[in-house]
């Protein structure tokens, strides 16, 4: 009866499957009949045969189907001997078992061994050595040595081969082993026999017989096939006593899951989860973990997780934490968690699968003994089944350790290669007798000293031990060797431990209850972990102090706010030593779950328990959040005014009942609640108690106050923020700097990333999900308002993602809802509903998000109504009425549909006024045109200029803008400013992803203007969430430029006026068929112009763009200059593509016109430097500022160099400083001779110069770089007579992703310079 298969390895002769047969486990290697000859086999097999009880693994059947051998061995856990570590003790057992091996075949057969496979030859966990016959035809690999000679020579020759391949693969090679191999190598032996006894003679070894072995056989069928069905979906909770087969049972099935392609993580502590040299912080917590598996998943499209935590009862309190924390997460791929325990739970959760492991019976104890003794003994000594099954109360590790034990004992027996039983030895009845038999037979000084190790508990460190032995003034070395070998300790990694709990408690017992007491305080006076601390504790009966110190443990954890998992876990603890639960402790409990909004049925026994409690009552009337809110209000109101109120509860109060109204509360009812505590506060202003509150709330007022006053919600803030940091309460450090982080986004300051950037870090720190989520919301807001799209959906999945693991139900709902936003402004509109419905179906079954769900679509459809200008919508009263009491609302609805100008003039004001009013973008693209019919539409058109000014890093704002103006400039009969608005406005929408958008401006100009369509360029590709990004239509676009890119480089490296009009004006001539140009600058200081056959002066006072025939006219009135264009050929008709180009081109040169013309205004008295000619550090700066600017918007690409001289100071010390200038100039005199017209030299700082090179990659500028190497060693050398040399480091702007990119762009220069430098100079590195 086959069941079970799983694949195993692939090896050189087929693949091998793992399968279970009759309760036995089987490696069934599938080759092929070119690879295994089986006729040959049969030849040799009876030779053969008599050699498998020296480690000769024969198959015991083989079976042929289509065209396949399937070759059965029995499976003992033996693995090959190239994936262990191989100390000297394996390396001789291995070599002992080949040799005695080759030695027998050579001489009792006529079988010359052609090969050795090293992959054949394994190790099982008692080291016993086996190998499968060299019966297959050979194939070339590392892993195989070949017998060359076909004799007995080349069989020596062969071992010795092997002896050297086998020293190879130790990791450390003792001085014994290094002489056995040289000797080998240097010495002639005759017969592999003198090998053999070379072997012996060397490493003095007695011969050992081989141990009794482990069986694979595990049985629990039913166990695998619930684990399989499960598997991904729940949590794997296994639990029986010691030694039931729990870890034998996930050891098999590890190959299963391997073969379902799952990851597979064997963790007994928190290190041991993250791979390689990644730091695990003290604070490690379910955000690094989530960021560790966001690294393994990435490529993986299904990507699946096993996390397997054995001796789950014995781990550390962080690490029990963590796994709790996830346990209470839903990741969305197949995660399971495979927890194994002694301990039954206490509790059980929905998402667990609970799997007990069972004794086996009288049958399968039988079955087991025939793998382990064979059938022969058992039929010879039938009564050992039941001696044996009473022994190990049928658990299987016992049932093993039982054999192992009488073994030693002597009871059973190995003699002439076959088992005895000596009954008539056997005394004990259980294996509790047999462990007090072991153990009555230690010597006592040993087990005086295992005693004094039991209290060290079941498991121990190196470092335990020594504060042990610092006690008792002794060494347990001699003791722990002792017991390591008889199987009393077992040593895993850093840790030792008993080999079962009953050796534990047996030594343990055996110390009076005075000893346990003394050691125990000791060793909890000593112990750095808390955990131990508390184990101790509880040994030394110490249960109050074991209590108390749990209770100030979870006091500091929510005071402090960091290390909140502990409360959890020593509420459970102290749940499990007492049922008088102290009401400290469930008031600590029951506080860290109501700031998270867990509240659940399973509280509601403790809510009941402090409802009695005059001091803690009011936690329990906290939790009417959740069914009664109006009652829980009524409740803090009554407390409040009761007379008889202490006054730090009184604070308190007004703070829960502020926190709870706080929305609806107006600002002068939150401000006499603030006067009310601060009359308090100024009786106790020392206490930490009373400042916290006090912090708490000017926290609020400052959130109250950010709509009308911001610099006054600053200030709150920052008091807040003095407050927390003095009392070191962290969670309003936390909330401060996020509301902050806010405030400063919603006024355009870049102190938001600042605070943004805290909150995250105290967010990981005290494993605080909540909060974490909603900065990656904000930050991921800051990116979609900048234009960074892909970005902006990474962090928005990534926090929605977080939020779904976590529970985090509103900032699920807040993450979607800025999607919402998105779709909104993008006139997504199916989008926008679908996200809708899966947000309200998301919040099914959970009563408590409705109202915020129905506000949110509330919002969403009045907001698309008003953008949509939609006045029908607004006839349902419901939607009337939450316009009438929202003030945002209001005027937007009066700027879109009043028709009065005072009531539209007002309603714009509020928006004006508002410095932190959001959304007035949309109010501008949606009303512009309506604006410019009225008076005030100037006072407006400056107002909306101002905006484009104040948001010019944010893309979408700017955007909105654009549009906006196109419209107003369309009304006004401004017919150029309208088109370069308009297609400013579209371009930037392609670059949102916003195509509705796009295509509405596409349609309103092909209307207006008879423009053609223009071509949306998605660069994303993406259906509903964005996953990569596509770079190809960025390079299509940058080539589609070439020419103007040529024309900006070219006006770049230009500070001439006229030399700009003049290349703009041949630009235009070159690239389109005009008969009429005028390029026009007026400035206070100069006029200059580019004039080909325009004769008309009055043509430029027309705003106009015409292209059948083509004519455009066009000035820009700026502070400093007037910039006039006029095209025309009245004998053509453009092409819809010339048309689209001349418009595009035409306002990229008006976007690069105004930044030289500003430099040249502002800066053209501090462009160089005196010495060298080079330019400024300053002008360098800007230079830069400007290829920044057009990389952001046109993609044109830029690299630079940073130049040092090599030991220049040496030119100055021995030559002087008058020599050193000389090496500065004629350096600058190279370079400007090597390097192309525009690029620029800048000085940097001394001996440093910077080299700016436009429209150049990093892959051209380091083959520049190169070159300059030698040219200016070349000319200095000729120039100056010495013989002087550089180092450069080379950096590109495309390389960088991350913000901020010029700093980033200077950065890696000096980086590559500093490795240059280090690396030997006179050379170029890159980054």
């Amino acid at each position: 009866m086959e069941k079970f298969q799983v694949f195993f390895r692939e090896t050189l002769f087929g693949k091998e499957y793992l399968k279970i047969i009759n309760d036995r486990t089987f490696r069934v290697r599938v080759t092929e009949s070119s690879v295994f000859h089986y006729k040959s086999y049969l030849e040799i097999l009876k030779s053969l045969e008599p050699l498998n009880e020296f480690g000769l693994m024969l198959p015991e059947k083989i079976e042929y189907d289509n065209e396949e051998y399937r070759i059965f061995t029995e499976y003992w856990n033996e693995i090959p001997i190239t994936e262990i570590d191989i100390d000297e003790e394996k390396y001789y057992n291995i070599l002992y078992t080949v040799y005695d091996l080759t030695d027998r075949v050579t001489h009792s057969t006529n079988i010359i061994i052609p090969y050795i496979y090293l992959e054949d030859i394994f190790i099982d966990e008692t080291n016993n050595v086996t190998l499968m016959p060299s019966v297959f035809i050979p194939r070339k690999s590392d892993n195989i040595i070949i017998n060359k000679k076909k004799s007995e020579e080349g069989v020596i020759e062969l071992l010795i081969n092997f002896s050297t391949t086998v020293y190879n693969l130790m990791s450390e090679k003792t001085e014994l082993v290094k002489e056995f191999v040289k000797t080998l190598k240097n010495n002639s032996f005759e017969c592999v026999h003198d090998l053999y006894v070379f072997l012996l003679k060397t490493f003095n070894y007695r011969l050992k017989k081989n141990k009794i072995r482990i069986p694979h056989f595990i049985n629990r069928e039913s166990e695998r096939d619930r684990i399989l069905e499960v598997l991904g979906k729940k949590h794997i909770y296994i639990y029986g006593p010691q030694r039931i087969g729990k870890t034998r049972l996930i050891d098999f099935m590890e190959f299963k899951f391997k073969e379902l392609n799952y990851n597979i993580i064997r963790a007994r502590n928190v290190k041991d989860i993250f791979s390689g040299d990644i730091k695990v912080p003290e604070s490690m917590n379910i955000f690094y973990f989530l960021n560790f598996i966001e690294l393994l998943r990435q490529g993986k499209k299904d990507f699946k997780l096993i996390m397997i935590v054995d001796d789950y009862q014995d781990i550390n309190i962080k690490f029990k934490n963590f796994i709790e924390d996830i346990i209470n997460k839903n990741f969305d791929f197949p995660f399971s968690l495979v927890l194994m325990s002694h301990v039954a739970p206490t509790v059980e959760f929905e998402n667990i699968e609970y799997i007990e492991l069972k004794p086996f019976n009288l049958k399968k104890t039988e079955t087991l003994l025939k793998i382990i003794l064979s059938s022969d003994f058992l039929k010879k000594y039938p009564e050992i089944v039941d001696i044996i099954y009473n022994l190990s109360d049928g658990y299987p590790g016992n049932i093993y350790q039982t054999i192992k034990d009488l073994n030693m004992l002597e009871i059973i027996k190995i003699e002439n290669g076959k088992y005895v039983f000596y009954p008539e030895k056997l005394k004990v009845k259980k294996i509790i007798d047999l462990a007090e038999e072991k153990i009555d037979n230690i010597p006592d000084k040993i087990k005086q000293d295992l005693k004094y190790l039991s209290t060290l508990g079941f498991k121990f460190t190196v470092n335990e031990i020594k504060d042990l032995e610092t006690y008792f003034k002794t060494s347990f070395d001699n003791t722990i060797i002792y017991a390591l070998e008889r199987d009393i300790l077992l040593k895993e990694g850093n840790e030792y431990r008993f080999f079962n709990l009953i050796y534990q408690d047996l030594f343990h017992n055996s110390l009076s209850i005075k000893e346990q007491v003394n050691i125990h305080m000791y060793l909890c006076k000593k112990s750095i972990s808390l955990e131990k601390k508390i184990f101790h504790l509880k040994n030394a009966r110490k249960i109050k102090s074991t209590i108390a110190l749990i209770i100030k443990e979870m006091r500091k954890s929510i005071f402090e706010w960091k290390n909140l998992n502990f409360i959890d876990y020593g509420f459970n603890e102290i749940k499990n030593i007492t049922d008088d639960i102290p009401l400290s402790t469930i008031a600590i409990y029951l506080s860290k779950k109501y700031f998270f909004n867990e509240f659940s049925d399973d509280l509601k026994e403790y809510i009941e328990k402090i409802k009695n409690s005059k001091v803690y009552e009011y936690i329990a009337y906290l939790f009417l959040k959740y069914s009664d809110e109006d009652k829980l209000n009524k409740k803090l109101l009554e407390w409040i005014n009761d007379k008889e109120t202490t006054d730090y509860k009184k604070v308190l109060y007004i703070y829960y009942y502020l926190n709870l109204n706080f929305s609806k509360l107006e600002k002068e009812e939150v401000y006499d609640y603030y006067f009310m505590v601060e009359k308090t506060f100024l009786k106790h202003r020392n206490l930490h108690k009373f400042k916290t509150i006090k912090g708490m709330l000017l926290n609020m007022l400052g959130i109250k106050m950010e709509t009308e006053l911001p610099e006054l919600a600053v200030k709150y803030y920052n008091d807040a923020l003095s407050i927390s940091l003095e009392v070191r309460y962290k969670r309003l450090t936390q909330i401060v700097y996020a509301n902050l982080a806010i405030l400063y986004e919603s006024l355009n300051s870049n102190l938001s990333e600042y605070y943004n950037r805290k909150v995250l870090e105290i967010s990981k720190e005290i494993g605080d999900y909540q909060t974490y989520n909603r900065i990656l919301i904000n930050i991921a807001n800051n990116k979609l308002y900048k234009g960074e799209i892909k970005e902006f959906f990474d962090l928005i999945n990534k926090a929605e993602r977080y939020s779904k693991i976590n529970k985090d139900f509103n900032s699920y709902i807040f993450a979607n809802d800025i999607k919402n936003y998105y779709f909104l402004y993008a006139k997504d509109y199916a989008n926008l509903e679908s996200n809708l419905r899966k947000i309200t179906e998301y919040s099914k079954n959970k009563p408590f998000l409705k109202d915020s769900i129905e506000g949110i679509k509330d919002n969403i459809h009045i907001l698309k109504a008003l953008i949509e200008k939609d006045r029908p919508f607004f006839s349902n009263r419901k939607y009337k009425d939450k316009v009438v009491k929202n003030e945002f609302f209001q005027n937007f609805y009066n700027i879109i549909f009043e028709n009065d100008e005072k009531i539209v003039y007002d309603a714009w004001l509020f928006f004006k006024n508002n410095p932190v009013i959001y959304l007035k973008e949309e109010m501008v693209s949606a009303a512009a045109e309506k604006i410019s019919h009225y008076s005030f539409s100037e006072e407006f058109e400056k107002w909306v200029l101002e905006l484009i000014k104040e948001f010019k890093n944010k893309k979408l704002s700017i955007a909105l803008l654009y549009e906006g103006l196109g419209y107003f400039y369309t009304t006004k009969k401004e017919k150029f400013k309208a088109l370069k608005f308009l297609r400013k406005a579209q371009k930037t929408y392609d670059d949102l992803m916003m195509k509705n958008r796009f295509e509405e401006i596409n349609k309103f100009l092909m209307k207006e203007f008879r423009l053609p369509m223009f071509i949306y360029e998605e660069i994303y590709s993406m259906e509903y969430n964005i996953e990569k990004y596509n770079y190809n239509n960025l390079i299509s676009k940058i080539k589609s430029y070439e020419k103007i890119n040529n024309l900006i480089i070219e006006l770049l490296k230009s500070d001439s006026p006229k030399y700009l009009v003049e290349k703009i004006g041949e630009f235009l001539r070159d690239k389109y068929p005009i008969n009429e140009i005028l390029i026009r600058i007026i400035t206070k200081d100069y006029e200059v112009e580019y004039n080909f056959n325009f004769k008309n002066e009055k043509d430029l006072k027309n705003d106009q763009f015409f292209i059948k025939p083509l004519k455009l006219s066009y000035i820009s009135d700026y502070k400093d200059y007037k910039y006039y264009i006029y095209l025309s050929n009245s004998n053509i008709e453009l092409s819809q593509k010339d048309a689209v180009d001349i418009l595009d081109n035409i306002i990229i040169i008006e976007d690069v016109l105004y930044s030289i013309l500003d430099k040249i205004t502002h800066y053209e008295h501090s462009i160089l430097d005196p010495l060298t000619n080079a330019y400024t550090r300053r002008y360098m700066e800007n230079k830069l500022k400007e290829l920044h600017g057009l990389y952001e918007r046109y993609k044109f690409d830029f690299s630079i160099m940073l130049i040092d001289l090599d030991d220049f100071k040496k030119v100055n010390d021995k030559y002087g400083h008058q020599k050193g200038d000389e090496v500065l100039v004629e350096l600058v005199k190279s370079l400007k001779k090597h390097l192309r017209d525009f690029d620029m030299v800048c000085r940097y700082g001394g001996e440093e110069f910077l080299l700016i090179l436009p429209n150049t990659s990093l892959e051209d500028a380091e083959k520049i770089a190169k070159r300059l190497l030698k040219d200016i060693n070349k000319d200095l050398l000729e120039k100056t007579k010495l013989n002087i040399t550089c180092s450069i480091g080379v950096s590109s702007i495309s390389e960088i992703i991350k913000e901020p990119r010029l700093k980033l762009l200077i950065e890696n220069a000096d980086k590559a310079l500093y490795r240059a430098k280090n690396n030997g100079k006179n050379q170029v590195e890159v980054i």
